[in-house]
């Protein structure tokens, strides 16, 4: 049975001989992998999707071919694309119109961000993002944690749901796709609002503070969930397949999480099931040995709000000097440390003096100088406290709790987060290098190009001698049709195939095809080369089992513009069968000889 694909998107890959060379090559720059070593290099390749190699200028231009755009960097930085582990900016989208994510990932994208991890998600906004991924509309890589509590409190309890993707339906973990459910988001504790009440602390709030606290927090705040609560809810999630991510700011909140994630992993390694443990903001001395012990994820808010650290010494008391700092100390603890913007609704993603930014190079900031610009664009400089130097956080840890760290909370540590063979070809140019520049000037870095997947999804205004443009995808085109149109630079691939009831069939078919195929009356040679691999092709009989075919697929390049006449003539060496019984004679249908003759005209317009 003679197959007529059209719009064949899998044809034009895999069935011809691969190139070695690069479709795009970026040298003569500074490319920070963050690899194991942190390693520094002068150019980077990649093919399709991936990278294929990095390493020395002379060494990746061997990697050169005809059609390889090579982008001279001129010395600028290139870095993996930025992660941010704990953020709300494509859900701030949900709800309204398309337009909405459109701009989530816009403002996302000129940051430099090409994976989000976003933090509460129901069913019906991951549907949307898979029906945006589905249609090659979702520009970056999406891992929702779907909640099982709610953010807020009534009449003083928490809100327990089932989680809104059900746990019966387990996580999405494809590393290809661009949209995956990888944890369930728990809330412990309140976050100071009037709706949320307030960090649970094991000490009361000064009374001084209390005054003005919202009219739902205790006095010593308020936990949403007692221990044997919150060990189950752990428990179940992680019997399911999830990782759990814990809202935890208070102390006693802490204390709380840490038990019940020692709790269900009953002497297990974390390493396996990546619990985390969100924002950490009272953080007492004595837990930070638990942290080693247990070994949580740790979110840590990079942008700290520096301008206010007056305030937390006096309404929170000596009793509790530094714990608010000591989210500082996580990352030098040999755990697993990400950063956060916790952007979310509401909030100008303009705003250099939000302590919730969007931009990463403000949380990259603010890790390593422990600054906060104002609205006038000076910083306000951390006190003694927030100075210490167990405190520090050095550059290239908070470079890689930008990048390689939030790809390990979400399982993709061998795919996201360094410039390595292999990986996707996620990466950034920036308008210095972050490893050199003055730390104080880290918030002043621009993104110049952000890339997913080999693509370019954001360019600076001025800076397009950085981007490649993206070749015209292939088209394809059967050549049993009588015409074909095409934009001038597309690829073609002229296709038909073969449809049968068993894959024995199909190859049967394959050994005894004869193409005389002509192109301008010239002959195409080595027809037999392009045959696909076998593949399920659903019931084309209608018989209610499953049918095979074989597609063959043939690189005509780029034609010229004009108009180009294409003949083919199809034969069997020997009488073959495909298995059906279309003249319904009770016998299997035989074919030999001639089966195929056409003349396609393709145009190929300017």
């Amino acid at each position: 049975m003679l197959l007529v694909i059209a719009g064949c998107s899998d044809c034009c890959n895999g069935t011809t001989e691969e190139s070695n060379h690069a479709d795009i090559i970026f040298h003569h720059g500074t490319i920070v992998t963050v690899d194991e070593d942190f390693t520094t290099a002068e150019a980077i390749a990649i093919r399709g999707e991936t990278i294929l190699a990095v390493g020395e200028n002379e060494e990746i231009l061997d990697l050169e071919g005809p059609d390889t755009e090579s982008i001279d960097l001129h010395g600028a930085a290139l870095l993996p694309g930025f992660i941010d582990g704990h953020t709300h900016v494509i859900k701030g989208g949900h709800g309204d119109s398309r337009i909405d994510y459109d701009q989530a990932m816009d403002a996302a994208l000129s940051y430099g961000l090409t994976t989000v991890n976003e933090m509460v998600g129901e069913a019906s906004f991951i549907r949307d993002l898979q029906q945006l991924s589905e249609a090659g509309l979702l520009r970056l890589r999406v891992n929702v944690f779907t909640n099982i509590n709610f953010a807020f409190l009534e009449d003083g309890h928490t809100v327990l749901v089932e989680p809104l993707w059900p746990l019966e339906n387990g996580p999405i973990l494809d590393h290809d796709s661009r949209i995956r459910v990888t944890g369930v988001k728990i809330f412990v504790d309140g976050a100071a609002g009037e709706l949320r009440g307030c960090p649970a602390l094991t000490l009361p709030y000064e009374e001084a503070f209390q005054r003005e606290l919202p009219e739902i927090c205790k006095p010593d705040g308020n936990l949403y969930l007692t221990q044997d609560q919150l060990n189950l809810l752990v428990t179940r999630a992680q019997e399911a397949g999830f990782s759990v991510s814990m809202h935890a700011m208070g102390d006693r909140a802490i204390d709380t999480t840490l038990n019940a994630i020692e709790y269900a992993l009953n002497g297990r390694s974390n390493n396996v099931y990546r619990h985390a443990i969100q924002h950490s903001s009272w953080l007492r001395p004595d837990q930070i040995a638990r942290y080693e012990e247990i070994r949580p994820l740790a979110s840590v808010r990079g942008y700290f709000n520096t301008c206010e650290q007056d305030f937390y010494v006096a309404y929170y008391g000596p009793e509790r000097e530094g714990w608010w700092a000591n989210r500082f100390v996580l990352p030098n603890l040999g755990i697993h440390a990400y950063g956060e913007g916790d952007y979310g609704w509401g909030v100008d993603h303009t705003d250099r003096t939000s302590p919730r930014p969007l931009n990463p190079l403000l949380t990259l900031y603010g890790l390593v100088t422990h600054q906060q610009l104002q609205a006038d664009g000076t910083a306000c400089y951390p006190g003694e406290t927030l100075s210490a130097s167990e405190r520090a956080v050095d550059l290239k840890t908070a470079v890689r709790m930008l990048t390689i760290e939030p790809a390990y909370a979400v399982f993709q540590e061998d795919y996201l987060g360094s410039l390595e063979p292999g990986k996707f070809a996620d990466l950034i140019i920036l308008s210095d290098n972050p490893l050199t520049v003055n730390p104080d000037d880290l918030a002043h870095l621009k993104v110049w190009m952000t890339m997913v997947g080999g693509k370019v999804e954001y360019c600076e205004a001025g800076h397009e001698d950085l981007c490649p443009i993206p070749p015209p995808e292939p088209v394809s085109i059967n050549i049993a049709q009588n015409e074909g149109v095409v934009s001038a630079g597309t690829p073609v691939y002229l296709t038909f195939g073969w449809g049968c009831d068993t894959e024995e069939n199909v190859d049967d078919f394959i050994a005894e095809t004869v193409m005389d195929i002509t192109v301008d009356g010239q002959p195409l040679t080595d027809t037999s080369n392009y045959w696909g691999g076998i593949q399920e092709a659903g019931d084309l009989d209608g018989d209610g089992d499953t049918d095979f075919k074989s597609v063959w697929s043939f690189p005509l390049g780029v034609p010229d513009p004009g108009t180009h006449v294409i003949n083919s003539r199809i034969s069997l060496q020997e009488t073959v069968t495909d298995g059906f019984d279309f003249d319904e004679d009770g016998f299997p249908d035989e074919y030999s000889g001639l089966l195929h003759e056409s003349s396609l005209q393709l145009t190929v317009e300017q």
